[in-house]
């Protein structure tokens, strides 16, 4: 008896732990997790931080230069020779591309920020996904077990002789349609988790969907700035004055590089010591370089260009559409948002005010309604989340339809292929 009761007190202790393991993060620090661990953002950083150590590995000085030479002849004595030197580019190359390299480095970490507020942003339309259809499954819950009430209700009814099989099968069949849209929201939601999972290098996120984690709506010049501030327009600034660094360290590339040595040569017996220096001649390499680079500043200045355009128009207008929908919440809500009103459907039905087919439709009714505040509940924290320099990466409409749950039509199972309960196993039960 003391070892089970051991037994069973080790496994309620495991079991806790296991609880408490499990407990949800909040959205923000799920999402700070998932910047942390997605693979492209560390590639990109791993990428960017590879071209920079290539851009200093170039700019060094060349190696110095050891020659010898043995000279040898019929009658005289030999010649032999030694010399060391070290050749540099023009004065100014090196501290042109180290300010080259500075803006290529800051520049790549504008670009792994970018990469990360786009993961960020991914994260975040999952978990409005995963919200919004958190709220869905509590509804339909909710309402199901309103339903459950009611067909124990008519099937005491009916075992009374008080109501008919058409009552009976009338509930049943409700109760199916609500099992239904439970199991596709169900669906979707493990599909939230395993999008979230995919963004977490592969590694399951416990989020917490209770409710919305949205900044809420700011004054339009909040937006404006913030789009200004946005890194796709830095990262564009900063690819404009790379290229333009480069072009002028290609500048100076085309001027000749020196070099400086110490000779010593032995000849005939006498020892001579001295001074070397050569000047390159360019005449073939580089010719192309600084145009390259001007090519490239342009580039970038007509991407910044494009990135830029309209940044006012564009903002006014998508918050102009967020302004609509939080209006349409606040004209919604107080109509919409009444938990009271099925149990009120329930009392009026068993004081026998209404009937089972009213009822019913009235639950549907109720139903389709909060649905329908759902959806624009949504469409509202979607709004907030939407990033005026960067295409959505989740437009609003897909984000509703994929998550809205079909109602799958009478008798008809939810993959549309076979009727869930045919009328034999009713017949059955008579």
């Amino acid at each position: 008896m003391n070892k089970q009761f051991t037994y069973i007190l080790i496994s309620a202790m495991a079991m806790a732990s296991t609880q408490g393991n499990a407990q949800a993060m909040s959205q923000r620090d799920a999402i700070a997790l998932i910047v942390a661990n997605n693979p492209s953002v560390k590639s990109i950083q791993a990428s960017g931080r590879a071209d920079v150590l290539s851009m200093q590995d170039a700019n060094v000085l060349p190696d110095p230069e050891i020659s010898g030479g043995y000279l040898f002849g019929d009658g005289t004595d030999n010649r032999w020779e030694l010399e060391v030197s070290q050749g540099f580019a023009w004065p100014g190359l090196y501290g042109a591309r180290k300010k080259a390299i500075n803006s290529a480095s800051a520049a790549n970490d504008e670009r792994r920020r970018l990469a990360a507020l786009e993961v960020a942003d991914k994260a975040r339309q999952q978990m409005v996904r995963g919200t919004y259809l958190t709220q869905q499954l509590a509804l339909l819950e909710d309402v199901k077990a309103n339903m459950d009430s009611l067909a124990r209700s008519i099937q005491y009814g009916y075992d009374k002789g008080e109501l008919t099989l058409l009552d009976l099968k009338k509930i049943r069949f409700e109760i199916f349609r609500l099992d239904a849209q439970i199991t596709q929201v169900q669906s979707e939601r493990r599909d939230v988790d395993a999008a979230l999972a995919a963004l977490n290098n592969g590694e399951a996120v416990n989020v917490d969907f209770s409710q919305y984690d949205v900044e809420p709506l700011n004054a339009l010049p909040y937006y404006i700035d913030k789009a200004r501030q946005s890194p796709a327009l830095a990262l564009t600034d900063r690819q404009a004055e790379t290229a333009r660094l480069e072009g002028e360290a290609a500048r100076l590339g085309r001027l000749p590089s020196l070099a400086l040595g110490y000779k010593h040569s032995m000849e005939d017996g006498y020892s001579f010591n001295g001074v070397t220096a050569s000047v390159s001649v360019p005449v073939f390499s580089g010719r192309k370089a600084r145009q390259a680079a001007q090519a490239r500043q342009a580039a970038a200045e007509y991407d910044r260009a494009q990135v830029a355009g309209d940044i006012d128009t564009e903002v006014s207008a998508l918050y102009q559409q967020t302004v609509q929908r939080q209006q349409l919440l606040k004209d919604f809500a107080p109509v919409v948002l009444d938990d009271e009103y099925p149990e009120l459907l329930l009392l009026a039905y068993r004081g026998g005010e209404t009937n089972v087919i009213t009822l019913i439709q009235e639950m549907n009714y109720y139903l389709q309604a909060r649905q329908e505040y759902l959806e624009a509940d949504c469409s509202y924290r979607a709004s907030c989340l939407a990033q005026p320099l960067r295409p959505p990466l989740l437009t609003l409409s897909q984000l509703l339809t994929a998550t809205k749950p079909a109602r799958p039509a009478f008798g008809q199972s939810p993959s549309g292929r076979a009727p869930y309960l045919p009328q034999g196993r009713l017949q059955a039960k008579e």
